[in-house]
């Protein structure tokens, strides 16, 4: 892990650098870091500690703020242990929600499951009640009225449209 300091009207004492140092190398346990940015800023009676992460491709920002550096050092390495917690868990569960296959989608091949039922003569009325009673969001069935394959789907303000064949 490369780590890059830089110290913003302040001078950075070694056992600071060290104290980071350790920090980073805690939070490294979570995920592979690939870098990290350190910028320490000292305002009037303000200290500021930033930390830029690289963390497979994505990045983590924290600040932390306080009269002390250390306390803001501590401060960020939370608020950045939170964030790549959080990251790892929505990586795991987009692992299985997705069948194992996290980032199928990336390598530009999408997996679809095709299920070719055959349409169910109903009245608009029967697909309606259907549809209510499945909690689905479209239904395709055959219009008993005029036998020509018909969807009724739910629109995102609560009400249904229908999509019959012209002609």
């Amino acid at each position: 892990m490369e780590v890059h300091f830089t110290g913003r009207h302040y001078d950075i004492a070694p056992e600071l650098r060290e104290y980071v140092t350790r920090k980073l190398e805690k939070l490294a346990n979570l995920d592979r870091i690939d870098e990290a940015r350190v910028i320490l800023t000292a305002e009037s009676y303000r200290q500021i500690a930033e930390i830029k992460l690289t963390a497979r491709g994505r990045e983590f920002v924290g600040t932390g703020e306080s009269a002390d550096m250390y306390a803001s050092v501590d401060q960020v390495a939370e608020r950045l242990s939170e964030q790549i917690k959080r990251s790892k868990e929505r990586r795991i569960e987009r692992g299985r929600r997705d069948g194992g296959r996290a980032g199928a989608g990336a390598g530009g091949q999408i997996t679809l499951r095709e299920t070719h039922p055959a349409p169910i003569a109903l009245t608009v009325d029967e697909a309606l009640a259907q549809l209510d009673d499945e909690g689905g969001e479209v239904l395709v069935f055959e219009n008993s009225a005029n036998r020509k394959t018909t969807v009724l789907y739910r629109r995102d303000d609560g009400t249904y449209g229908l999509i019959e064949p012209a002609g």
